[in-house]
């Protein structure tokens, strides 16, 4: 169960920073996510979703399999990224993300460009990075650290429901 939950967060902070830094490059003041905290759990969730489906899906390692694993990878993103658009809204009444204006969009939330790119992160992330941190991070986390990361998303989430009450 820790293992999931740090994984999760894990990759809910590499997602907040690669957001950041790509704002940052696009001289942006926009804040990926919309907790406080410096996670954006879009990642989080989308990669633990390709996970369990890279794990549960027996398919041999090939060059096909490569191609089979990024079109499931880019489904589960893709599908992640627009209901997520869509909870956001409901929720706090304004679109963090809107890709009208991209060629190839579907509604404002999702758009092609941006579903082969996540294809392609999570693809690099689930061959290259994640035995990584399967031998050497996940695991090796103190359980204190994970409770204590799961405390300060509680609170951040008291206090997002504390300064935006149409939240709940």
């Amino acid at each position: 169960m820790f293992y999931n939950i740090n994984y999760i967060f894990f990759y809910s902070i590499l997602g907040f920073l690669l957001e950041s830094f790509y704002y940052k490059l696009h001289n942006s003041n926009l804040h990926s996510g919309v907790f406080t905290g410096p996670y954006n759990f879009i990642y989080g969730i989308g990669m633990f979703l390709c996970l369990i489906s890279y794990k549960l899906l027996p398919i041999h390692q090939s060059f096909i399999s490569i191609i089979i694993y990024y079109i499931i990878f880019v489904i589960i993103t893709t599908t992640i990224e627009f209901l997520s658009g869509h909870i956001i809204y409901y929720f706090f009444k304004f679109d963090k993300w809107n890709y009208s204006n991209y060629k190839y969009h579907f509604g404002k939330y999702i758009c092609l460009k941006n579903s082969l790119i996540w294809g392609i992160l999570a693809s690099l992330s689930i061959y290259f990075l994640n035995p990584y941190l399967d031998l050497y991070v996940l695991y090796t986390i103190p359980q204190n650290f994970t409770i204590l990361m799961i405390s300060l998303f509680v609170i951040d989430l008291i206090y997002l429901k504390k300064n935006r009450q149409s939240l709940f």
